[in-house]
C-alpha cells in the first residue's frame, strides 16, 4: 500500500513538472493559469529517437497546451497536418508551444480559421516551420518568431488576413519583423504583412500572397520596391495603394511584376507622388450661362474632384444680366458691400485643401456672389485655384481682389478660358499646376 502511494505521489509530482516545464514565458501573455498541458494529444517518437513530436489531438480540445516533455523525454516538433481542420475538425482558439518545440510541420494548422493566439515563448527553441502550416488562420492575431529561426516555408501564413502585429526577436540574422512585416533579409522581401504594416525602405520585392485577405484599407508602397508577386493584395478590403514614387516608376514596378499581383483586387485604385488626390479637391463655380460651368466640369474629370456649383438664393434672370440697362447684375458690382445670399452649403469644406474657383467676369470682377462664398469659410491653410470665363477679359485683378476675403489661404495664379475651351487645354492648365497628392 505504501509503495503504491509513494508511486501515485510521484507521478502526480512528474505531471505538475511537467506542467511547469511547458509554461515558460510567452509572447505578450503572463497568464499561466490555463497552460495546463492537454493530455488528449497524441506522440510519436522523432527519428534520432530522442524525443517526441505531437501528431495531434484525440479529444479535439478548442485550448492546446503542448508539453515541453514526454514520458521523460523533449518535445521537439509538431507533425505535419497534426492539428489541421482536416484532422482536427473542431476549432481551435488558442495554441500554447514549448520551448522545446524545434520544428512546426506542413500544414500543421491548416485552415484553423478560429486560431487567435498562437503562444511562443521568448526562450523558444524554434528553428524551422514547414509549408502551409498556419495557412487560413484567418482569425490569428500576431507572429512572433525567436531569434533563432531560421527555416520559413512557403506559404506559412498564406490567408492569415487578421494578423495586426509581426515581431522577430532582436539578434534574428535570418529574418526581421520591422514595420509589423515579416521581411526576408537575404532577399529583402516581404513574406507576409499584417493590419499594422508600414513597409521599410529596404523592401525590394512583395511575396506571395503577402496580403492576401488583410482588412486594411490603404496600402503604402516604398519607391525600394521593385517587384510585386502573384496574389499579393488578392482578397484583401485594400482599396487604394498609395505608391511613394512617380507614375512612370509605378508603371515601371508593374510591368516587372507578377501580372497577378492584385488578382481578386484588380479596381484597387493607385496613387502615386505625381497624381492629384481627387478626395481632397473641390471645383466651386458660378454661373448663369453654362460657360463656366462646362471649364469646371472639365477639371473635375482631370483632377476627380468634386464639383460644387455655387447657387443664388435668388435665380438671376435674364433681365437681370441685361447689362445695357440698370439690371441687378449692374447695381450689385457697383455696391462693394453687395453680397448675394446662396442657397445651401458645403458642411464638409474642412476635408478640402485645394480648391478651384470659377467665375465669369462681370465689369472686369468676379461677381459679387463669389464674395459671399468666400467669406461663408474658413480657408485657413488651404490653396485657392481661380478661373474664369470670359469673350477677351483678361482674368486680371479679379482674382487678386479676392486674395483679402480668405486669409490664410495660398492663392495660385488664375487662369481665363473662353466657352469653347477644349478639355486638353483645360488639363494643360491643370498639369502645370504641379498638385501633388496629400
Amino acid at each position: 500500500m505504501k509503495k503504491k502511494f509513494v508511486f501515485i505521489f510521484t507521478a502526480i509530482m512528474l505531471c505538475l513538472a511537467f506542467a511547469l516545464s511547458a509554461c515558460g514565458e510567452t509572447r505578450g501573455d503572463n497568464n499561466k493559469d490555463d497552460d495546463t498541458p492537454t493530455d488528449t494529444l497524441t506522440f510519436e517518437r522523432d527519428e534520432a529517437g530522442e524525443g517526441y513530436i505531437v501528431t495531434g489531438d484525440k479529444g479535439e480540445a478548442a485550448n492546446i497546451v503542448i508539453p515541453a516533455a514526454h514520458e521523460s523525454l523533449p518535445v521537439v516538433g509538431i507533425a505535419d497536418s497534426a492539428f489541421a481542420y482536416s484532422k482536427h475538425t473542431s476549432d481551435i482558439l488558442s495554441v500554447v508551444i514549448p520551448d522545446s518545440v524545434v520544428e512546426i510541420g506542413k500544414n500543421a494548422f491548416h485552415n484553423q480559421d478560429a486560431l487567435v493566439s498562437v503562444k511562443i515563448g521568448t526562450d523558444s527553441q524554434l528553428q524551422k516551420i514547414g509549408n502551409n502550416a498556419f495557412s487560413g488562420n484567418s482569425s490569428l492575431q500576431s507572429i512572433y518568431l525567436p531569434a533563432g529561426f531560421s527555416e520559413l516555408g512557403d506559404d506559412v501564413f498564406n490567408n492569415c488576413g487578421g494578423l495586426n502585429s509581426i515581431t522577430v526577436a532582436a539578434g534574428n540574422t535570418h529574418y526581421s519583423g520591422a514595420g509589423n512585416c515579416l521581411i526576408d533579409l537575404t532577399t529583402h522581401t516581404l513574406l507576409r504583412g499584417s493590419n499594422q504594416s508600414v513597409i521599410p525602405e529596404a523592401v525590394t520585392k512583395i511575396g506571395v500572397a503577402a496580403f492576401r485577405r488583410a482588412t486594411m484599407t490603404t496600402l503604402t508602397i516604398p519607391t525600394s520596391v521593385t517587384f510585386i508577386d502573384k496574389y499579393a493584395i488578392s482578397d484583401s478590403a485594400i482599396t487604394k495603394v498609395v505608391y511613394k514614387g512617380t507614375s512612370t516608376e509605378w508603371e515601371n514596378v508593374v510591368a516587372a511584376s507578377s501580372p497577378y499581383w492584385n488578382m481578386g483586387n484588380e479596381n484597387v485604385e493607385i496613387v502615386c507622388s505625381d497624381a492629384k488626390d481627387p478626395s481632397h479637391i473641390l471645383v466651386a463655380y458660378f454661373s448663369c450661362t453654362n460657360h463656366t460651368e462646362g471649364i469646371a466640369e472639365k477639371i473635375a474629370a482631370v483632377t476627380g474632384g468634386t464639383l460644387y456649383e455655387i447657387v443664388p438664393q435668388e435665380p438671376y434672370t435674364a433681365a437681370d444680366l441685361d447689362y445695357g440697362t440698370d439690371c441687378r447684375a449692374n447695381r450689385e458690382q457697383s455696391n462693394p458691400s453687395s453680397r448675394p445670399q446662396i442657397e445651401g452649403s458645403i458642411s464638409d469644406m474642412g476635408t478640402f485643401d485645394v480648391v478651384f474657383l470659377g467665375y465669369p467676369i462681370w465689369w472686369g470682377e468676379a461677381p459679387k456672389i463669389i464674395y459671399t462664398f468666400l467669406e461663408s469659410y474658413d480657408f485657413s491653410g488651404k490653396t485657392i485655384i481661380p478661373f474664369c470665363t470670359s469673350g477677351s477679359s483678361p482674368i486680371g485683378s479679379s482674382a487678386t481682389n479676392l486674395h483679402s476675403l480668405a486669409e490664410g489661404a495660398t492663392w495660385l495664379e488664375g487662369a481665363r478660358f473662353s466657352s469653347g475651351a477644349s478639355q486638353n487645354a483645360v488639363g494643360e492648365w491643370v498639369d502645370s499646376l504641379g498638385l501633388a497628392a496629400k
